[in-house]
């Protein structure tokens, strides 16, 4: 038996997690979206080192010009109605370049709570920022949406 209980690990008498050196680990609170609508998803940390400021919770700064990993998994906070979907932007706010979109995705299907992630290397310099666009397609109803986990790791 490994003595793995879930959740940290703490429960096992274990060492809770710590991400890597050099990463942020970051979570969200539900944002509702009107049927029809587009809003944007603030983020919050969880752990880590300092990677991006959090001065606003809905665009994030780097706070260091550096190389970036960055992985976001998101999805709906309530059963979806049957035949809906959403789709999502995670955008990059170059400061010498405007904005560009870096990864797309959609979401639909067979499951009521459909998830989706992105995943992106970004050349950022100090005061680039990152924004995660959601458009609900529910077809019926508001519905909150959160990001489930994030990871911005330095990669050089």
């Amino acid at each position: 038996m490994s003595g793995w209980t879930g959740g940290t690990g703490e429960q096992a008498g274990l060492e809770p997690y710590r991400p890597p050196r050099g990463s942020e680990v970051l979570e969200g609170t539900p944002v509702t979206i009107a049927n029809g609508a587009t809003g944007s998803l603030p983020w919050v940390k969880d752990s880590g080192d300092d990677l991006l400021d959090l001065s606003v919770p809905t665009v994030r700064t780097f706070v260091a010009t550096g190389l970036y990993a960055v992985h976001v998994e998101l999805g709906p906070a309530i059963d979806m109605t049957a035949g809906g979907g959403y789709g999502t932007a995670l955008l990059f706010h170059a400061v010498a370049a405007g904005g560009h979109n870096v990864a797309a995705g959609s979401a639909a299907g067979a499951s009521l709570r459909p998830g989706s992630e992105s995943g992106v290397i970004l050349a950022a310099t100090a005061g680039d920022s990152l924004e995660l666009q959601v458009g609900n397609w529910d077809g019926v109803q508001a519905l909150g949406f959160y990001i489930i986990g994030a990871t911005v790791q330095r990669i050089a």
